[in-house]
């Protein structure tokens, strides 16, 4: 799910050997931007340009999702098929950003823009956080004489990572919303840490009086909520199966069921921690749990914006998480996840067995 992290767009290079010819770009914005009839001109910020013409169109209704419009060789934001494409999918639902990609004098070569190719990705990682300042949970990116043999390689994963082919792509797409499901599980592990504290406050202590030793009441508790987790992981996978069944689209079960089970080794791991953390200082368990998952997801969202290194970056569980059922399974990244849960929850279960109850 390193998704949804774009300044990774830009450090894929040095300055391009042809310089883009901004006199050409800013003569384009001043005639076209009086003349547009659908939408508004809007300007972005990039490293290398301060202002970066671009059209926002928005639709009437509530959006459906965003789709930054990224037009051909030599040509501006408006220029033909991209003109047609961003309107109409404003008309269908979407807001759209069409923006201006850098061009060369005129005669340049399709081979000479290669050389544009890092500004370029600077401008589509602005119109990415422009549309998500909007609030644009789906944004897509449609190009037009731009091939995936043409981007680099770290430009294709990092769009790929914020689902931004959902549009599309329907496994893209239902790859994207999985993402959110873990975050959701690992919330709910979050509440059952939270109940721990309460139930020790209120029946702890009765219950203990009976011949049960503290750590398998613990353990039952941790296990219950790992049952239950992996129940919600499953519900999901057959619910995005039938929903997408019913909009006639063809993903085969198995598929979202494994899109679900993707979801529990990062929730594993923040219930073995989390037990951890109870086990150790239950009255503030459930706050830092719930903090540790916050900061852990929105690290994965907006981290690499920030420009850290990759290790800093991967220290999100979240970061972990492949986008299934776009992406294979990665067992490897999943068994650690699972493996520091278990340590963390047999760490539980050793603390808990050696501390005082605490009281209301």
């Amino acid at each position: 799910m390193r998704a949804a992290s774009m300044l990774a767009l830009i450090v894929i290079g040095c300055a391009p050997a042809l310089a883009a010819d901004y006199a050409r770009e800013e003569r384009w914005a001043q005639e076209i931007a009086p003349a547009i009839v659908v939408g508004d001109a809007v300007y972005l910020s990039t490293p290398l340009r301060p202002r970066v013409f671009a059209i926002l169109a928005e639709p009437a209704g509530i959006p459906k999702g965003a789709v930054v419009i990224v037009h051909g060789l030599g040509v501006h934001p408006d220029w033909g098929l991209n003109g047609g494409i961003r309107t109409r999918l404003a008309d269908a639902g979407f807001v759209t950003l069409s923006v201006q990609m850098p061009v060369l004098a005129s005669g340049a070569t399709r081979d000479d823009y290669r050389a544009t190719l890092p500004e370029a990705s600077q401008r589509i990682a602005a119109a990415l956080r422009y549309l998500r300042e909007k609030r644009v949970a789906k944004i897509g990116v449609v190009s037009h004489s731009l091939s995936t043999a043409d981007v680099p390689e770290n430009v294709q994963r990092q769009i790929a990572k914020l689902g931004s082919g959902s549009i599309v792509t329907p496994t893209g797409y239902l790859a994207f919303l999985f993402f959110f499901v873990a975050l959701a599980i690992c919330l709910f592990v979050c509440t059952q840490i939270n109940t721990l504290r309460e139930d020790e406050e209120q029946h702890l202590e009765s219950v203990l009086a009976q011949p049960v030793a503290r750590w398998r009441w613990l353990g039952g508790r941790l296990i219950l909520t790992a049952i239950a987790a992996a129940a919600i992981a499953l519900a999901a996978g057959i619910a995005a199966w039938v929903g997408a069944t019913a909009a006639g689209v063809r993903v085969p079960l198995p598929s979202l069921l494994e899109a679900g089970a993707n979801a529990l080794p990062v929730a594993m791991l923040f219930l073995g921690l989390g037990g951890l953390v109870y086990a150790l200082v239950p009255r503030v368990a459930a706050g830092i749990m719930y903090g540790l998952v916050a900061v852990a997801f929105l690290w994965q969202l907006v981290g690499a914006l920030i420009g850290p290194p990759r290790w800093v970056l991967d220290l999100s569980p979240f970061a972990h998480l492949a986008l299934v059922p776009s992406q294979p399974f990665q067992p490897v990244s999943a068994g650690v996840l699972a493996a520091v849960g278990l340590v963390g929850a047999i760490g539980a279960l050793a603390a808990f067995s050696h501390r005082d109850i605490a009281g209301p």
